[in-house]
């Protein structure tokens, strides 16, 4: 009695079948690493000091730190280790760190309002972190609506506050008035002469608007 053997055609269709499986059981989402995990991946020598808070290790000050303008800096000191001192950002994107004279002291500079995360190693590996949080106030303009006279110079002031400054002021109508920045959050509006209705508009940083209305009658 002879025994069938499987088929050029059954083999082909059963390696296939094996590939597929083992491309999805491969091709499994992964826990993605945050920043700050992916640091210390980054960087074997330097112990996480999250992974054991009992061992001896280093203290930062400020351990928590909050930014609400871009630009904003903030300086942060080392205490115990020894010397050097390297200083590093999670983030690169939302911020950067520059070591003073003293390298126990590191300058925080904001290049968002995201949060990030300031790291700290000594010469022996071991590491202290610092949180930066950011800021999510929402963009506002104030006030909404005003009402002046038709007259060449008349004006109102508004003033704006969250969102990512620095700001930017426009008029949609340019012919009946200008927007004159008096400071950082605050900028007049100065009618050109003549009756109608304009819409101050105040742009910030992360391309969020709001408006405001200009009567002139």
């Amino acid at each position: 009695m002879m025994t069938k053997r499987p088929c050029a055609r059954s083999w082909a269709a059963l390696l296939l079948l094996t590939a597929v499986c083992a491309w999805f059981v491969g091709c499994e989402d992964e826990p993605s690493l945050s920043d700050v995990d992916q640091y210390f991946a980054d960087h074997p020598y330097i112990s996480d000091p999250r992974a054991d808070p009992t061992s001896p290790g280093l203290d930062i000050e400020p351990q928590n730190a909050t930014v609400s303008t871009i630009g904003e800096e903030i300086l942060f000191t080392v205490d115990g280790g020894a010397s050097p001192f390297s200083w590093a950002v999670a983030t690169p994107a939302n911020g950067t760190v520059g070591v003073l004279g003293n390298d126990r002291q590191a300058i925080y500079t904001s290049l968002s309002l995201k949060a990030n995360n300031v790291i700290v190693s000594d010469r022996d590996g071991r590491a202290a972190i610092a949180d930066i949080n950011g800021t999510t106030v929402a963009l506002s303009i104030t006030p909404t609506s005003v009402t002046i006279g038709t007259g060449v110079g008349e004006s109102a002031n508004f003033f704006a506050t969250g969102g990512v400054p620095p700001y930017d002021w426009k008029t949609v109508i340019p012919s009946l008035g200008a927007m004159v920045v008096i400071d950082s959050n605050t900028a007049r509006y100065s009618s050109l002469g003549g009756a109608g209705t304009n819409t101050v508009v105040l742009v910030d940083q992360a391309g969020t608007l709001t408006k405001a209305t200009v009567k002139q009658k």
